[in-house]
């Protein structure tokens, strides 16, 4: 009979912490392919999975951080903007903290912090665009666009922290394409619109 039990408790213990692993917030750095040339891109974090929370801090970084960890990569960070389609529109004004201010020539690495007073929202959607300058990478250069850059990014539901992972994205700088493949396109466009009309 206590074998029985032990064995079930084990089960249930086995089901709770299932439960907690499927119901870990995920947050999603969105990806980017641009020309080279091209002036800036607006990348998407998103959050999916999660139960409601408070607030959020996310240490956003392009590749390996830059000067602010002391490395190499400048892709400077010239914007974020919290979207009329945000989780944090519709919970009462949250604060939103940045650090280091912006625009930043040189900065690679950026906390973006929410915090809501008494409310909680849904973990399920989109938090904030991050605008990047682009201008001076060159054709074949890739980024990984990290969401929890040294390990810093916290969830909070207003009384504990919340379990996350996060979903890295990629920065890639596309060659620019040539006079002459932009004269070729445009010839096979114009004749596949003649053959349809004829």
């Amino acid at each position: 009979m206590n074998m029985q039990w032990i064995g079930r408790i084990a089960c249930m213990v086995c089901v709770v912490g299932l439960a907690v692993e499927t119901n870990a917030a995920i947050f999603t750095v969105g990806s980017a392919s641009v020309p080279q040339g091209t002036g800036s891109v607006t990348i998407p974090i998103s959050i999916r999975g999660g139960e409601s929370i408070t607030a959020a801090s996310i240490a956003f970084g392009v590749g390996d951080g830059g000067p602010a960890f002391g490395e190499t990569d400048i892709v400077p960070i010239t914007a974020v903007v919290r979207p009329a389609t945000s989780i944090f529109v519709d919970a009462g004004n949250p604060t939103l903290t940045a650090n280091p201010e912006l625009p930043s020539s040189s900065a690679s690495i950026f906390n973006i912090g929410f915090t809501v007073q008494n409310f909680t929202t849904s973990a399920e959607g989109l938090i904030i665009d991050v605008t990047l300058n682009t201008a001076a990478l060159l054709q074949g250069q890739s980024f990984v666009l990290q969401g929890n850059i040294g390990g810093v990014s916290t969830l909070n539901n207003g009384i504990n922290a919340v379990a996350f992972s996060v979903e890295d994205g990629v920065l890639t700088i596309l060659p620019v394409p040539e006079p002459a493949s932009l004269g070729l396109l445009a010839g096979a466009a114009m004749f596949l619109i003649r053959r349809r009309r004829a």
